[in-house]
Parts: structure tokens; C-alpha cells; sequence
């Protein structure tokens, strides 16, 4: 039986037994993939390329308590809890196939997060049941997803996000919108997270290599079309840009496609924006909270603006482009 109590320390637990006839992700039988840690690095690029959380799992876990390459590990895990955001990943994945997106971050937050519910204003909660929308706002840490699902309790909800997220999080894939995101980018990384931050880009680069620059651009035009013709239809989305600051970045151009794309062609219900944003919120808090040190304490739930008709936003009163739109929402209150 898995428990997801238990993901502190080596994982032991019965994780699954992975994809039947799977090819042995550690190359030529009998051959010690934990030789070096190169070999480690190759056995968790074939295992990722299954896009089976649990193998990931075991695999890292064999490697955390290899006799060789353990140390080195849980060296790395001192900086970022990778071992328990795998197996956390395993349990999420599962619970998202029986029980839809939402429902299983009520479950990871539940569990892990604490003080995540927000009190949405009515005006806002009356959007957000039904009517086609377009969610923005900040993206500080990975929970950031999971926390706009269980709020929003929409099940037709999807979620702008990174390709490699679906290889972790198989059962997500049909509530995400993949986008190719840069992970080469070295110094960026260390500004927006530290040491932590740029060594998971590092794995993350190793794991899934970028595309090159033309096909990423394409692979995110189709995105920003997919994403406008699903509100169109009546359905939701949530883009959360990377890293977004109310200082730096109010916008991001996506959002100002889907906008433009919404007001070139409109489907046949008023659509909306809704902002969010996430305070006190970061990867490191993120490390914190399945750590369970004490600066898990300091999570607050996110804040939510008022809806706004999409059209308001992108043909106010003052003129509006895509690549950097003002935030014309009322300034969101905080929830509690």
C-alpha cells in the first residue's frame, strides 16, 4: 500500500509495477546502471521518456540508496526534496486518473499545503462556475496549477504548461496545454530561485532537451490558438508566465494573443479575464512545505481580482497591446 505520509526519508512503498513490456530502462540486463553517475543520469532519461511516475520513482530511490552515488544524492536533496516531489508526483498522477484534476489538488494541498481555500467574491465565483474564461496571474512555484484547480472546482479547466510537466504527471496531459519553455537559460534560473532553482533546470534540461528556437515558437503559436478556441467553446484556462511580478511583468504576450484572437472572433457567450496571484509564494516555500520545515508556515492562499469581459480589457479607455497590457482589473482583495 502507498502511504503519502511516508515520503520523508527513502521510498520504500509499493509504487506500482510501471508499463508492462516496457523496455528495461537501466540498458543490458545484469549491467549495474548505478555505476556512475552518468549511468544514474541515463536511467532516469530512459525511465522519464516512459512517462511513468512510478518507475521514476523507484529509480531515483535505488539510486538515493546505492551504496556509490547515495551520498551524492541525498547531497542534491539537502537543496531541493526531488525524491519527495517524485513520489508525491506517483500518488497525485493517481488520484488525477480517479478522480479528475481538481479533486486530486484538493488532496495534495489538503495534505501538504494547508490555509489554500480561498473565499472567491461572488461576482468572481459566478464566472468562474460557468462562463468562458481566461485566468492569469503569477507563477512563483509548482503548486501554482493545482492551487488555481482546487479553487475554480471547474472540470472542463485547463492549464498553459510546460511539455515536461506531462511526462511526470501522465493523467494530467488531458488538462494541460503543452508550451516549450527554456531551461538553458543558466542565470535566469539562479536569479528567479537560487542554487535549488538552477540545479532542477539543470536535471530538467538533461531529461527533456529543448527544442530548437523555430519549433518552440510554433509548438507555442499552436498553444495560444488552442487556448483561445477552447474558451471560445465555453471552457476555462489558466496561463500563469513563469516567474510573473506585478513590478516587472503585469502582462505577458500569450495573454494578449488569446485576448486578440477572442476579439477577432468571438464564441457565442461573453468570455472573461480573471486575475490571481499567489503571495508569499516561491519554490523555496514549495520546498519548505513537503520538507515540512518551518517556513511552510508563512503559505497564505491566493488572492483573486473581479472579472473583467475581455473585451473591456484589450479595448479599454486607454489603448492596450500584446506585448505589455496594463492590468486594468480592480486590485485584488485578499482572500481568507
Amino acid at each position: 500500500m502507498l502511504d503519502h505520509r511516508s515520503p520523508h526519508g527513502p521510498i520504500r512503498g509499493r509504487l506500482g509495477t510501471g508499463r508492462k513490456g516496457a523496455p528495461h530502462p537501466y540498458g543490458r540486463p545484469g549491467r549495474d546502471p548505478m555505476r556512475d553517475w552518468t549511468g544514474f543520469l541515463q536511467t532516469l532519461r530512459a525511465t522519464f521518456a516512459q512517462g511513468d511516475p512510478h518507475a521514476l520513482t523507484r529509480a531515483w530511490d535505488e539510486g538515493r540508496t546505492h551504496p556509490r552515488l547515495g551520498p551524492l544524492i541525498r547531497m542534491v536533496e539537502r537543496f531541493y526534496p526531488v525524491g519527495h516531489v517524485l513520489f508525491l508526483a506517483a500518488e497525485l498522477d493517481r488520484r488525477i486518473a480517479l478522480y479528475g484534476l481538481s479533486e486530486a489538488s484538493h488532496w495534495l494541498l489538503d495534505t501538504w499545503a494547508g490555509g489554500w481555500k480561498a473565499q472567491v467574491p461572488s461576482s468572481t465565483a459566478t464566472v468562474l462556475a460557468s462562463q468562458p474564461t481566461l485566468l492569469y496571474g503569477n507563477h512563483p512555484s509548482l503548486l501554482t496549477p493545482f492551487l488555481v484547480a482546487a479553487n475554480t472546482h471547474r472540470a472542463d479547466l485547463k492549464v498553459i504548461s510546460a511539455s515536461f510537466l506531462e511526462r511526470f504527471l501522465p493523467n494530467y496531459a488531458p488538462y494541460a496545454i503543452p508550451v516549450a519553455l527554456p531551461t538553458s537559460n543558466w542565470s535566469e534560473q539562479f536569479r528567479r530561485g537560487g542554487f535549488s532553482r538552477l540545479l532542477m533546470a539543470m536535471l530538467m534540461h538533461y531529461l527533456q532537451p529543448e527544442l530548437p528556437r523555430e519549433s518552440a515558437k510554433e509548438v507555442n503559436r499552436q498553444a495560444i490558438a488552442e487556448a483561445a478556441n477552447y474558451i471560445r467553446a465555453g471552457s476555462a484556462i489558466l496561463v500563469a508566465p513563469s516567474g510573473w511580478s506585478v513590478h516587472r511583468w503585469p502582462w505577458h504576450p500569450g495573454i494578449g494573443r488569446i485576448l486578440q484572437s477572442l476579439a477577432a472572433q468571438p464564441g457565442e457567450k461573453p468570455d472573461y479575464l480573471v486575475p490571481f496571484r499567489e503571495e508569499n509564494s516561491s519554490d523555496a516555500r514549495m520546498r519548505a512545505v513537503f520538507g515540512r520545515l518551518p517556513e511552510a508556515e508563512a503559505f497564505l492562499p491566493p488572492s483573486c481580482g473581479n472579472p473583467v469581459r475581455t473585451t473591456h480589457a484589450l479595448f479599454g479607455t486607454r489603448p492596450l497591446s500584446p506585448g505589455r497590457i496594463e492590468n486594468r482589473s480592480p486590485p485584488a482583495d485578499r482572500l481568507r
